[in-house]
């Protein structure tokens, strides 16, 4: 659970923070994607190499794997808060007031997050997995990636579309009013069900 303070109210707004496991399951459903749209590219440049063979279609290849999936992440959560993955695991970018972040702060949000996944893999590749497994395992303990503290976001539940709410910590479920004996006489004489010298005589007694 997470509280924002947002300008616009008095108390802070507070939402649920999406774990880092449903944060992960959704960042492979996107990699899927992107690897899925990068394919079709490269079928593309290839049917364009056998057509013209401009002999630049390997660097073209580079520039999109690189492009593909900075523009896929900054796209789609500057508009919509969340990409592919995210939406189909109720997740959702925010900023402290509660909205979509800008396009600024997704494109760095998405920076680094390609840089951490760049350098998580190389650590893992070059420690026979250790890392890797170490990093998964310990992932639980963060409430925050580095890419949500370098593009000042937040990454919160979402359910059918709405942000998923939380009790602030300390605070309390207001509950309606205890009825009282003077409410129940105003509602017995308010029905009819008592006469207004019933109605008299109870106030006498209840001291009223």
């Amino acid at each position: 659970m997470m509280a924002l303070e947002n300008p616009q109210q008095s108390a802070p707004v507070a939402f649920e923070q999406a774990t880092s496991y449903r944060r992960l399951w959704a960042r492979l459903v996107d990699l899927i994607i992107l690897g899925l749209l990068f394919m079709v590219v490269i079928s593309a440049l290839a049917l364009q190499a056998t057509v013209v063979g401009t002999g630049v279609e390997g660097y073209l290849a580079l520039a999109a794997g690189i492009a593909l999936p900075i523009a896929y992440d900054t796209l789609l959560i500057s508009l919509t808060g969340k990409t592919l993955g995210m939406r189909m695991l109720g997740v959702r970018i925010i900023n402290a007031r509660g909205e979509n972040i800008s396009l600024g702060w997704c494109l760095l949000r998405t920076i680094v997050l390609y840089l951490v996944l760049a350098i998580f893999l190389f650590l893992t590749i070059v420690t026979a997995s250790i890392i890797g497994w170490v990093v998964i395992i310990g992932l639980r303990k963060f409430s925050r990636f580095p890419q949500d503290a370098a593009s000042r976001s937040y990454a919160v539940r979402e359910i059918k579309g709405q942000l998923s709410s939380a009790p602030s910590p300390g605070a309390t479920i207001a509950s309606a009013p205890a009825p009282t004996p003077f409410a129940d006489l105003e509602a017995l004489r308010t029905d009819g069900i008592i006469s207004e010298e019933e109605y008299q005589r109870k106030r006498k007694e209840l001291g009223l």
